[in-house]
C-alpha cells in the first residue's frame, strides 16, 4: 500500500506541479495580451491622429494650389474677356456685311 500511495502522490504532484506551471504561463500570457490590447489602442489614437494630420495638410495644398495658380488665372480671364468681345465684335461685324449685302441698311 505504501507503494501505491507513494505512486499516487508522486502524480499528484507531478499534476500539481505542471497545473501550476501551466497557470503561471496563463497568467504571463493574459499580461502580454493586455499589453497589446494597449498598445493596439495606443497604435489607432495614433492613426487617427495620423489621418487627420494628412487631411489636414492636403486640405492646405489645395489651398496653395489655388493661391499659386491665383496670377495665371487672373491673366487668364483677362484674355477670355478680350477673346470673347473680339469674337462678338467680329460676329457683329460679319452679320452686319450680309444684312448690308442683303440690302438692309
Amino acid at each position: 500500500m505504501d507503494n501505491n500511495d507513494n505512486l499516487q502522490d508522486y502524480r499528484l504532484d507531478t499534476m500539481d506541479k505542471k497545473l501550476d506551471s501551466l497557470t503561471s504561463k496563463m497568467e504571463t500570457f493574459m499580461d502580454a495580451m493586455n499589453g497589446l490590447k494597449i498598445q493596439f489602442e495606443k497604435m489607432s489614437s495614433d492613426t487617427s491622429d495620423l489621418l487627420k494630420l494628412e487631411d489636414a495638410i492636403n486640405s492646405h495644398d489645395k489651398r496653395i494650389r489655388k493661391l499659386e495658380l491665383a496670377p495665371a488665372e487672373h491673366g487668364a480671364a483677362r484674355w477670355n474677356y478680350i477673346i470673347d468681345y473680339t469674337f462678338k465684335a467680329l460676329v457683329a461685324a460679319g452679320v452686319g456685311f450680309i444684312l448690308m449685302k442683303v440690302g438692309l441698311k
